[in-house]
């Protein structure tokens, strides 16, 4: 699962244009919340940036952002 979501947020920040430098808490149990707490952030930016994202990656991220609530 935890790098399942090292490549959504991957792939999100890449289309998002965010650059972001991840260091994982030092406790595994942490590792994926603070995944899917760095994708919701990243998520956010997709209203704001969709008209920088590829026409089929704005799909996919409006379909995980509805996920992620």
């Amino acid at each position: 699962m935890q790098q399942l979501l090292e490549n959504i947020l991957d792939a999100l920040c890449k289309a998002t244009s965010r650059d972001i430098f991840v260091m994982l808490p030092s406790k595994e149990r942490d590792r994926v919340p603070y995944l899917i707490k760095e994708i919701k952030i990243t998520l956010d930016k997709v209203q704001y940036r969709g008209k920088h994202m590829n026409e089929s990656t704005l799909p996919l991220a409006r379909r995980l952002k509805e996920m992620a609530k």
